[in-house]
C-alpha cells in the first residue's frame, strides 16, 4: 500500500500540461461556422437529449472551457440545444485547478472580448488580475481523473464529439492505434474526433474519415 501512494504524485510531476484557450482555433471556427449547424440540420444533435462532448487530456481546463463557450454561443442562437462536457486528465493537480476555473488575465488574451465579458467574471481586490469562469458554464463541465492507458473506458453513453489534441504524440504507434480504437468505440454514429494538427490517425481507415484538418468523422 505504502509504495503505491507516491504514484499519483509521480504522475502529476511527469505528465505534460501545455494548453491554452482557443488553441488550434481552426477547430472552434469549424464548429461554429460549419459543424454544429450541419449536425443540427442532419438531426445528429436535437432537443431530446444534451450533446455529449469529451475533452480527453484536459489539463488545467482551458480546452473544455473554450468548448463550453463555443457551445453556449450555439445554444444562445438555438434555444432547443443543450450540452454536457466530460473533461478528464490523469493529473490530479491540474484537475483541481480546472475545477476552480480561475485564470490569470494574461492567459485569457486568446479569448474574444465578447466571450470574456459574457463567460468570465473579473476579479477585484485580492482577486485582481484574475478571471473566473461563470458558474453557469462551470456547471456544464464535469472533471474526472482518467488514465487513457486503461484497457477500456467505462462511460455509460457514447459521445457526439471527442477532443484529444496534442496528447498522443507522447505515445508509440501501437499505443496510439489502441487509443483511437477505444475513442471510436465511445463515439456516437457519425460522431467527430478532433486531434492535434501535428498528429494523424493510423489504422483507422474504414472507421473514421477525415472531413477537415485534424477532424475525423465516424463513417459507419
Amino acid at each position: 500500500e505504502g509504495k503505491h501512494k507516491e504514484w499519483p504524485q509521480l504522475i502529476d510531476a511527469i505528465s505534460t500540461n501545455k494548453t491554452d484557450f482557443f488553441r488550434e482555433n481552426h477547430h472552434f471556427n469549424a464548429l461554429t461556422k460549419t459543424l454544429l449547424p450541419q449536425m443540427a440540420r442532419q438531426g445528429q444533435i436535437h432537443g431530446s437529449r444534451p450533446m455529449r462532448v469529451w475533452s480527453a487530456g484536459c489539463s488545467s481546463g482551458e480546452e473544455p472551457y473554450t468548448l463550453a463557450m463555443v457551445l453556449a454561443e450555439f445554444e444562445r442562437l438555438n434555444p432547443w440545444f443543450r450540452f454536457q462536457i466530460v473533461a478528464t486528465d490523469i493529473n490530479n493537480q491540474v484537475l483541481s485547478q480546472a475545477r476552480k476555473g480561475i485564470y490569470p488575465d494574461h492567459l485569457l488574451q486568446p479569448v474574444p472580448k465578447y466571450l470574456l465579458h459574457r463567460y468570465m467574471m473579473k476579479g477585484s481586490g485580492q482577486q485582481q488580475g484574475l478571471h473566473r469562469v461563470v458558474p453557469e458554464l462551470r456547471q456544464k463541465v464535469q472533471f474526472a481523473r482518467l488514465n487513457l492507458m486503461a484497457s477500456h473506458f467505462s462511460f455509460n453513453q457514447p459521445f457526439d464529439m471527442i477532443f484529444c489534441r496534442n496528447v498522443i504524440i507522447y505515445f508509440d504507434k501501437q499505443t496510439q492505434a489502441g487509443l483511437f480504437r477505444k475513442f471510436h468505440q465511445n463515439l456516437q454514429k457519425k460522431g467527430l474526433l478532433f486531434i492535434g494538427h501535428s498528429e494523424n490517425l493510423h489504422s483507422m481507415e474504414g472507421k473514421l474519415q477525415k472531413i477537415d484538418a485534424a477532424i475525423y468523422q465516424d463513417c459507419h
